[in-house]
């Protein structure tokens, strides 16, 4: 029996060999970057919502209150919405609850926001690693409050 001696079909072994790895690397790499995306955009909303609520509005009165930072923070999130309870907004004097009343900051505004998102690249990165469907980050923000 002979055998052959040509190349054919080499280059389509390797190629089935090499692209299910190719295409993993790329789904780890945008799964990544997706969570990177998400972590500055929390941040940032923590940052925005925190400045909001420390700076008085033009008539004299502060938007601190729980439903107004919610909205704000919701406003700034691409991803999804926000809710109030992943929300800790937080002053000199303590925690402010969403039941509380609008009030005047006292000190420094800390808002911190723990956000669960969909892993739009699920299906792929989880033959590969052990992360679910959902991710949570955590972002945070503070302002001093102006007088």
């Amino acid at each position: 029996m002979r055998r052959p001696t040509g190349d054919a079909g080499a280059s389509t072994v390797e190629f089935a060999l090499v692209f299910p790895l190719f295409v993993g690397i790329i789904a780890v790499g945008a799964f990544f970057g997706w969570l990177a995306y998400t972590q500055a955009q929390v941040d940032r909303a923590a940052q925005r919502a925190a400045r909001f609520a420390a700076v008085p509005l033009v008539s004299g009165a502060y938007e601190y209150c729980h439903s107004s930072i919610l909205a704000r923070v919701n406003e700034d999130l691409q991803t999804s919405n926000q809710s109030g309870d992943d929300l800790t907004v937080t002053d000199g004097t303590g925690e402010l609850g969403p039941a509380d009343p609008c009030v005047d900051p006292v000190g420094e505004v800390r808002i911190t926001i723990d956000h669960t998102f969909a892993n739009p690249f699920s299906s792929v990165v989880a033959l590969l690693t052990p992360v679910s469907g959902t991710v949570t980050v955590t972002g945070s923000g503070r302002a001093r409050v102006e007088r």
